[in-house]
């Protein structure tokens, strides 16, 4: 054990403050070994990690070189191939002939963004970062409440809630950004 050349890690993350988090990614910067982490921590991920084992559901797992987020970006990218493959199917059995109307193929015209979309778009990268800010001056108050539990238990759960609003509005940023790339290609086209 004095010089260990394998980790295992299950939520490293979990509990801890962003001093001993920040003390633990720069530990594992610099660990000559192998590190086996399993974590829902996309940000932790994307600092450690340069190998990914990603289960994907129906027992697939897929092994990936790069970061959480390079790891999304393709994902995100193999869901509008599909997509446009889903649409370009249609559109061939148009042009050999099925000349029949679906619903459809009403859906296939040009889409724009709703007025709720395009002012939802235009601040959900400020939003974002207010939570993330949220977030880290939790994480700080936390790591300075030292031993005062009721406190401590308070700022956690504000700081879970703070979490899970930044997680949906990360997923949202990334279903508009997809939804706004959309609708510049069909403008090229």
């Amino acid at each position: 054990m004095g010089e260990p050349n394998v980790l295992l890690l299950d939520e490293p993350t979990n509990d801890l403050d962003v001093e001993t988090l920040t003390v633990l990614e720069d530990y594992l910067d610099s660990f000559p070994g192998v590190v086996v982490t399993v974590s829902h921590d996309r940000y932790f991920l994307d600092r450690t990690a340069d190998r990914l084992f990603a289960f994907e559901g129906e027992g697939r797992i897929r092994t990936f070189e790069g970061s959480y987020s390079d790891y999304l970006s393709l994902k995100r990218e193999e869901a509008r191939e599909e997509e446009a493959e889903k649409k370009r199917l249609p559109e061939e059995s148009l042009r050999s002939g099925d000349n029949r109307r679906s619903a459809d193929s009403y859906s296939n015209r040009p889409r724009k963004l709703s007025y709720k979309e395009q002012k939802e778009w235009e601040e959900i990268e400020e939003v974002i970062a207010e939570l993330e800010e949220r977030v880290q001056q939790l994480q700080e108050k936390i790591s300075g409440a030292g031993s005062d539990f009721t406190q401590v238990q308070s700022l956690y759960e504000e700081e879970r809630i703070a979490s899970e609003e930044l997680e949906r509005a990360m997923n949202r940023w990334a279903e508009l950004s997809e939804l706004v790339e959309q609708i510049e290609q069909e403008k090229r086209k």
